[in-house]
């Protein structure tokens, strides 16, 4: 297949048996706030694609991500769609990048960061729950502050 070609490809050129790619997919369920304090909740579906490993990146994992959500508060209900670069160590990651909204009169977009600590779950496949602190910045007048939880499981090779 495509994903174990490309798993292949991969370990062959960063020659390290400790490196492993995958590919990871869940949800997330997270409490908003807006710079008005109108609070509102968020829930979504999130895919990476990473590589991690306990040599070459001292335990830890970099990769990209994407994520479709949406988003109800008292004023607004909107979809977001964010996608960017992710790194972590051990524990502790970050990931972040571009982020558009939409609430059916207009589309915006902006950008996004978000801080993760992550626990594993030891399962047959990898699974892992984290809690976050996201930020999605708009302009002065938009934007957005959540507090959540992310489950993903995946596969690599």
């Amino acid at each position: 297949s495509l994903l174990f070609s490309m798993n292949k490809n991969i370990h062959a050129a960063l020659d390290d048996p400790y490196i492993n790619s995958g590919i990871l997919y869940g949800g997330f369920l997270s409490g908003t706030i807006d710079p008005d304090f109108n609070p509102g909740f968020r829930t979504g579906f999130e895919v990476s694609a990473i590589l991690s490993g306990g040599c070459l990146f001292f335990i830890g994992w970099i990769g990209l991500y994407a994520d479709l959500s949406y988003m109800v508060s008292k004023d607004i209900n909107s979809t977001l769609v964010s996608f960017g670069p992710e790194i972590g160590f051990m524990y502790i990651g970050v990931d972040g990048g571009v982020l558009m909204w939409n609430d059916n009169d207009k589309t915006e977009y902006g950008w996004t960061v978000r801080m993760l600590l992550t626990i594993p779950v030891f399962t047959q496949d990898y699974a892992a729950v984290s809690v976050f602190f996201r930020l999605n910045h708009f302009n002065e007048d938009h934007g957005a502050y959540e507090f959540g939880v992310l489950y993903k499981t995946g596969w690599g090779g």
